[in-house]
Formats: C-alpha cells, sequence, structure tokens
C-alpha cells in the first residue's frame, strides 16, 4: 500500500452540495408507480391471512422428495404492511428498471431507510434514461413511506457527469446518528473505463440528517465506486470495499475515520477477492475474503493478515461471474481441450501469451502458485473482454433447452439488457462444472459476532449456512439454508440471538418458493416459513415480491423491514423488464409473539 495516496483516494469534504427535502414532490411526467390496490391515504396495505403459511405445490414437492432441507411453518400468520417506493419520476423499462440492491438500515429511533435505483444509463441524463436513485424513510409508528433525498437534486447533474443508478451497498447509521449512504454504477467494476468529471469524480459518501432533512456529501473517492460497506459506530469508522480503480477485479479494503475525515487504511488492490461482504467483530476487527480465504483487518495495528482457511479456488475470478469463483484447474481443462462451442469460441478470445500459459499449465500445481496466479490473471483480462462483446452470446453456445426460464426471457429482450452482466449468468449456467463447489469460506452475507463469540452467515455459492469463530479460527457448515439452497445476500441475527432469519433467492429465484421469510433457530437448527410472501401480497395488492438485499430486524425483534425487487401483476407490469424486477417496496413483517 502506497500511504502517500490515501488523501486522493477519499477526500473529506468540510462542505458540499446540499439538498432539504421538499415536503411537496415535483411535478412527474409521468406518476409511477400505480398505487397499490387497497391501500389507505398513506399508500400501505396491511394485511394479515393464513395464505402466508400456505406451502407452494413447488416447494411442496421437493419436500416430499427429500430434495428440500427439512422445515416447518409457522402456527400463527404475520401481519404484513406493504408500501411501494413512491413519486418514481417514470416506469425506467430499461431491462431491469427499478430495483434496489443493497442493504437497509434500521436507526435508533426505530425509523427504517431504505433505497431504490433505476438502473439507468450511466452516460444518458435521467429525462434521457439515465440513472435515478432515491432514499426513502418508513416511520413504522405512521405506517409511511416516504422519499427524503433525490441525489440528482443534490447533485445538480451535468449532461457530462456519470450518473448512479444503483444504491448497492449498505445504508448506515453512524454515531452522530446521521443516516450515511453510497452509489455505484450498473458495473462498479468498470470505473476504470468511466469518464469522471470534477463534479463526480468518483464514489461519493452521501450523509443524511434526519433532524433537518438536508443531504450532503462528506467524502469521495476518486476514481472508484463501493458495492459494500460498513460502520463501526464505536470506533466511528466507515469501511468500504472500493472496485474498479484500474481493472475489473481491482478491490480494496478501505477505512475512513469519520471523526477526523481521514482515510486511515487502503489495502492492496488484489488483497480483497469476493468484495460483496465483510464481518465485523465485537473486538472490532474486520473479516473479509482475501486471497485465498479469510483475511483479518486489525483497526489498532492498521494491518492485515490471512487466518489461514484456505480455499481450493483461483485468485482473482471473483468478478468473472457474479456471485461465483470458477475453478482454475477445470477451465484450464475445458480450454486445453475444448467440447463445445462455447468453450472453443472462449478458447478463440485469448491472447498468443495467455494461449501458452494455458497450454503449459500443470494442474499440479498449488492454486496459490506463482504460475496459477499468473494464468488467473491472464484469463480475467482476456475472459472479461470477451464477456463485454453482444457477440458473445449465439444459440450453438448456448442452447435453450440448457438455460432457465428466467434467462431465455432475459435473451428474448437482450437489446435491453446490461451485456456483460448478461453474458456473465449465461457462462454460470452452461459451465456450472467450472464453479467451485465448496465455497464454504466465501461471505456473501454475516452478521454481527454474537455474545458467545459467533458471526453467522451465508456462502456465496450453494446457499449454506455457516458459523465461524473468530476466537478458534474455525468455520461450520449448518448446511442449506432453505430448500435446495438458495443465494442469500443477507442475514438478520435477532436481538435475543436466538433467531437468524433470511429471504432466500436474492436475485430473483426467491418467487420459484414463494418468497418465503424464514426464522432459523439457532439452538436447534429448525428451520420455519414465518411467511410465504409473494402469492398473498400479489393477490390483495397487485405487487409481487421476488426477493432482497436488504433486510434488518427492530429492536425489540417483533418486527422484520425488507426492501423487495418484484413487480407488478403481468397486465400492469413495466414492459421490457426482467423477470422479479422493474419496481420496489418495503415489507414490514410483525411476528407473532407466539412464534419468536
Amino acid at each position: 500500500m502506497n500511504k502517500k495516496n490515501l488523501t486522493a483516494t477519499a477526500i473529506l469534504l468540510l462542505s458540499g452540495f446540499a439538498y432539504a427535502a421538499d415536503p411537496t414532490p415535483s411535478p412527474q411526467a409521468e406518476s409511477w408507480p400505480p398505487p397499490l390496490r387497497g391501500a389507505n391515504a398513506n399508500g400501505t396495505v396491511t394485511l394479515t391471512t393464513d395464505e402466508f403459511l400456505k406451502v407452494p405445490l413447488d416447494l411442496q414437492n421437493l419436500r416430499t422428495s427429500g430434495r428440500a432441507v427439512p422445515f416447518t411453518v409457522a402456527k400463527v400468520a404475520p401481519t404484513v404492511d406493504v408500501a411501494l417506493h413512491n413519486n418514481l419520476p417514470n416506469r425506467s423499462a430499461n431491462g431491469t428498471g427499478w430495483s434496489a440492491w443493497g442493504d437497509i438500515a434500521v436507526a435508533s429511533d426505530g425509523k427504517v431507510y431504505v433505497g431504490t435505483g433505476n438502473h439507468g444509463s450511466n452516460e444518458k441524463m435521467p429525462i434521457d434514461g439515465g440513472g435515478y436513485t432515491f432514499l426513502y424513510c418508513w416511520d413504522p409508528a405512521t405506517k409511511t413511506l416516504k422519499q427524503v433525498a433525490d441525489t440528482n437534486k443534490i447533485l445538480g447533474v451535468h449532461p457530462e457527469d456519470p450518473k448512479w443508478s444503483k444504491m448497492h451497498a449498505r445504508i448506515l447509521e453512524g454515531q452522530d446518528k446521521k443516516i450515511y449512504f453510497t452509489l455505484t454504477l450498473n458495473d462498479g467494476g468498470l470505473s476504470y473505463k468511466t469518464k469522471w468529471t470534477p463534479h463526480v469524480s468518483g464514489g461519493q459518501l452521501f450523509q443524511y440528517d434526519p433532524q433537518t432533512g438536508e443531504t450532503k456529501i462528506v467524502a469521495t473517492f476518486p476514481g472508484e465506486v463501493t458495492p459494500t460497506t460498513l460502520m463501526d459506530t464505536k470506533r466511528n469508522i466507515f469501511y468500504a470495499n472500493l472496485e474498479g480503480k484500474t481493472k475489473h477485479s481491482d478491490i480494496a479494503l478501505t477505512a475512513l475515520d469519520l471523526s477526523t475525515g481521514k482515510l486511515i487504511y487502503e489495502s492492496g488492490h488484489d488483497d480483497v477477492i469476493s468484495s460483496r461482504n465483510f464481518a465485523l467483530a465485537r473486538d472490532g476487527k474486520i473479516y473479509f475474503n482475501g486471497r485465498a480465504g479469510y483475511w483479518k483487518y486489525d483497526p489498532d495495528t492498521k494491518t492485515i493478515a490471512s487466518m489461514n482457511l484456505q480455499i481450493p479456488v483461483a485468485p482473482g475470478f471473483g468478478k468473472l461471474i457474479e456471485g461465483s469463483i470458477l475453478n482454475l484447474s477445470a477451465l484450464v481443462s475445458e480450454l486445453q481441450s475444448p467440447k463445445s462451442a462455447l468453450t472453443t469460441y472462449l478458447r478463440s478470445q485469448l491472447t498468443p501469451a495467455t494461449l501458452a500459459l494455458v497450454n503449459a499449465y500443470d494442474s499440479t500445481q498449488p492454486i496459490d502458485s506463482v504460475s496459477s496466479k499468473a494464468l488467473a490473471t491472464a484469463l480475467q483480462t482476456d475472459l472479461s473482454v470477451a464477456l463485454q462483446s453482444p457477440a458473445f452470446y449465439t444459440e450453438d453456445r448456448f442452447p435453450a433447452n440448457s438455460l432457465t426460464p428466467q434467462l431465455q426471457a432475459l435473451l428474448k429482450q437482450k437489446d435491453k439488457q446490461d451485456t456483460d452482466g448478461l453474458n456473465r449468468m449465461l457462462l454460470a449456467a452452461a459451465l456450472p462444472n467450472l464453479i467451485a463447489t465448496d465455497m464454504s469460506q466465501w461471505m456473501r452475507s454475516s452478521t454481527p459476532e454474537t455474545a458467545n463469540g459467533y458471526i453467522y452467515g451465508t456462502t456465496t455459492s450453494g446457499g449454506q449456512l455457516f458459523r465461524y469463530s473468530p476466537s478458534k479460527n474455525e468455520v461450520t457448515i449448518l448446511g442449506k439454508n432453505f430448500a435446495e439452497g438458495d443465494y442469500t445476500p443477507v442475514t438478520i441475527l435477532s436481538p435475543d440471538e436466538k433467531f437468524l432469519y433470511f429471504v432466500p433467492g436474492g436475485h430473483g429465484p426467491g418467487i420459484d418458493v414463494d418468497t418465503p421469510l424464514v426464522q432459523y433457530n439457532i439452538a436447534t437448527g429448525e428451520r420455519k416459513v414465518i411467511a410465504f410472501l409473494k402469492t398473498s401480497i400479489a393477490k390483495a395488492t397487485n405487487y409481487a415480491p421476488s426477493g432482497t438485499f436488504g433486510a434488518k430486524i427492530s429492536a425489540d425483534g417483533s418486527t422484520i423491514f425488507i426492501n423487495s425487487n418484484g413487480s407488478l401483476e403481468e397486465e400492469a407490469n413495466p414492459p421490457k423488464s426482467s423477470p422479479g424486477f422493474g419496481l420496489t417496496g418495503i415489507e414490514a413483517v410483525h411476528i407473532p409473539a407466539s412464534e419468536r
């Protein structure tokens, strides 16, 4: 790490752009979204129905066949409040549409802060299809969801500026009781290709003051953005995984002291591999996904160290397929002797230098050897270029019968999709044998450390629950989180530390099992569904929640707040949106006392 560059990487602004939220929304060219069916004057629907406890047929069949991990269902249905993110400027029918990608915050006063973005173009002006992002506040006392920050108004964006389109990182309450959040691009890993300007020179840390309604920018990260943040309120340190400085896989763990406004640590830009999560222990240490396993950052010494929990996968592939790590030896074997149109094409995209490394590679080499790292880096560079090409998809490389219905639906609208993102999904679906199955040491979500010394969470791949002991440096796999195991970006620890809560299927597949809110009993290992949310809410309101990247629990443990992705009923759904996306909402699930 070059310590001379710290102040150039993050700059605290003593005065920044500021915007006080206008309680009267500005006139919109289009009223979006339409009101929920049955909503009250505040736009909220409150439901209590035994339909929440009905196991969907497909899940019941999995259960009967023994393929689903055992689970029970609550005996008493919860009450659920539902509201949509309102006062949006248009439908944003751009392929993904309105979507929520980051975790949320429950403030110390009980109010809940959530966000949404339109996945619009990062180059165009908002009125022409460019990016929008908004911060909202849910007031549990009045059951009202209110837009409190329009970041385009805060910034006063110019045509040449990059336009933020996603609120991907966690929303956080600081030691000062103010709300902190950052924004990102459709693909933050492409920061190095972004035309930054003096006005928007990179990622920005926003601060919203609930007392005044004012939002301002308090720090910038030139040339980089972050998909992942965390706050150590005891020490007043803001953490981020900054990405995309010089290449797609360029990720650095970064620590900013909010008391002084100074950047106090930045790791090397190849020290973080799987960037979407890190964990905070009670002693202030940060555990993250580093090269070949868990690593630890010590805020007292400002150093990082490997925990020597090794993972048999290649360093450098964390960004090749979102949420996955490629098995280097399996990939090289396919490239040395292509057996399909796809692997033949992939081999043709390699530079002569990379091809020479592939042909000479000895699969018995350790994964952390010099030759393995060199090959991993070369493949990362070459294949990342191939994945950005519209020519990547052809029917002979990706036969329709090998793709999921969701991918087939996306391909029908591929001219409206993010090319790089769609191609990564196709590659993961077509070559599942190249995805490492033992991902038990990669964190995708994590809880705070419990009083008895454990961090709980979910793995990046395979949908496994895990328990990690920082004092013993031991990981225990607790089994599939739900059904057959599904991607789960957020795990909640109850205040009494008796339960974990999560909604499996964060990227949309949760609708296949009716978007369940699952309670995991830490003492017994029992998985209990508190509510199947999708069908019941869709029937009552015309909004179908599909999955979430953000959920939190109230201080008394009685309510789970979920910031969901979803869509309206088919006849009202925005055209050209991805399945399970296009609109966002909040669900406040009030758990009966007998079920917790």
